[in-house]
């Protein structure tokens, strides 16, 4: 009963560090190989604990918790073994952490710690089925992980390591057993310290340090965006001086024929200079893009600035409301999507030519925006997200996050695809609260 439980145990670690790998790490997993080999190294631990010695089971059952995190290695080739280590110390410490607190509580030790145990690795296996089948709560989960600064991540392992290891000392004292009428409440009062001293208090302290960093760093990014905004609304202006000064030189040549028929060469010769004034003042100001939305205009004219580096062309179809959804909120839709696809872009060797596709077509008050851009190697997408490549994981996660908070206040969805090499954003709107410009 007591080996069936541990084998039991292992089965559920296995499962659970699958779910995580694949949900939260974001890995591609050849499944196939891995649940071969996982049921072989299950097999072999059964035939052991009928034939061997229970010290020489244990032994290998401790060789075997670690076989299971290298195997799942060896078939994920992008999945770093740190972060996989970090993910099963975590689950390993907090099982240990809410097994001898249970124990510790409820009786002693030697009686009921497998039980309960394999019962804390039953309910945490039932939370990892209900990640994995809930893909919106997987999405929400790995962008909170992504934004959550490095030293709070090694912070809380630490911590739990710490607590599980000091839990064990405690409990392996034969005294904290003792039947005495202060017992329990030594108990309660000795696990809740060690739980508050070396996890929570350390955790709560780092974490406002954190947070305190990631609100000051999230007011310079909304500074970013605003200035960005402020920048392409002047852009936008004068483009549609330009504009409209291509539109009045119908008037201005009838009125240079006429001064002419009149031999008025010095009213012909002012209106000239005037207009070549003009046309100096906006010309470096005038933008390749039409879409009906000046900041548009300015976003994807500057953006395809940046394209031409990597012979990248940009082209727009469709239109946007002048006046259907704020500046900034336009900056980090189009901004943050273009930056990703010309990064995408500059990835192909050089020369080879790319084109970026850009389309919003509005209709009964929504907006259905698509980029399209291709791709040198096929992305994975899993629940709506994908593993960044970038060095700052954090920086790229909170883009991805920023992006999905502006979709969601403007009551849209967000979809990502990839097939063929060519990968495509979709992303719906509601337009039926308009925006201010400033």
């Amino acid at each position: 009963m007591e080996l069936g439980c541990y084998i039991f145990e292992l089965l559920l670690y296995s499962i659970n560090l699958f779910f995580l790998t694949e949900k939260i790490l974001i890995c591609n997993i050849n499944r196939k190989s891995y649940w071969v080999s996982i049921s072989i190294l299950h097999i072999v631990l059964i035939v052991m604990a009928f034939t061997c010695e229970y010290s020489f089971f244990m032994s290998f059952f401790m060789i075997a918790q670690i076989l299971q995190i290298i195997l799942l290695k060896l078939f994920s080739k992008k999945l770093k073994l740190l972060r996989l280590l970090s993910v099963y110390l975590l689950i390993y410490s907090i099982n240990l952490i809410l097994s001898f607190s249970a124990t510790a509580l409820l009786g002693t030790i030697d009686n009921i710690f497998l039980l309960v145990d394999t019962t804390i690795n039953f309910a945490f296996f039932l939370l990892c089925i209900i990640l994995y089948l809930n893909v919106s709560l997987s999405t929400k989960i790995k962008q909170m992980i992504e934004i959550i600064p490095k030293n709070v991540k090694v912070l809380i392992i630490i911590s739990c390591l710490v607590n599980a290891i000091f839990l064990i000392l405690l409990c392996s004292n034969p005294i904290f057993y003792e039947n005495t009428s202060w017992t329990v409440f030594v108990k309660i009062f000795s696990v809740l310290l060690l739980v508050v001293f070396f996890t929570a208090l350390p955790i709560w302290i780092v974490t406002s340090l954190s947070n305190f960093y990631l609100k000051k760093q999230n007011k310079e990014f909304q500074k970013n965006i605003e200035a960005q905004a402020k920048h392409y609304s002047d852009l936008a202006k004068a483009n549609y001086e330009l504009r409209r000064f291509k539109h009045d030189f119908n008037n201005i040549k009838i009125g240079l024929e006429k001064v002419l028929s009149d031999n008025d060469y010095e009213a012909a010769l002012s209106i000239i200079e005037n207009s070549n004034y003009e046309i100096q003042d906006h010309a470096h100001k005038m933008l390749e893009f039409d879409t009906g939305n000046g900041i548009v205009d300015a976003l994807l004219s500057d953006k395809q600035s940046k394209a031409n580096k990597s012979n990248t062309r940009i082209v727009f179809s469709g239109s946007v409301p002048p006046a259907s959804i704020a500046p900034t909120d336009l900056c980090v839709l189009f901004g943050n999507t273009l930056d990703n696809a010309i990064e995408a872009c500059e990835k192909f060797e050089n020369g080879t030519a790319k084109i970026i596709f850009v389309s919003c077509k509005c209709n009964s008050g929504f907006a259905f925006i698509s980029i399209t851009n291709p791709v040198a190697d096929d992305v994975v997408i899993r629940g709506n997200s994908i593993d960044s490549t970038k060095a700052d994981k954090a920086s790229h996660g909170y883009g991805l996050y920023s992006l999905n908070k502006i979709v969601k206040k403007l009551d849209g969805s967000l979809n990502l695809f990839c097939e063929d090499k060519t990968f495509k954003v979709e992303i719906d709107l509601s337009l039926e609260q308009p925006a201010i410009y400033a």
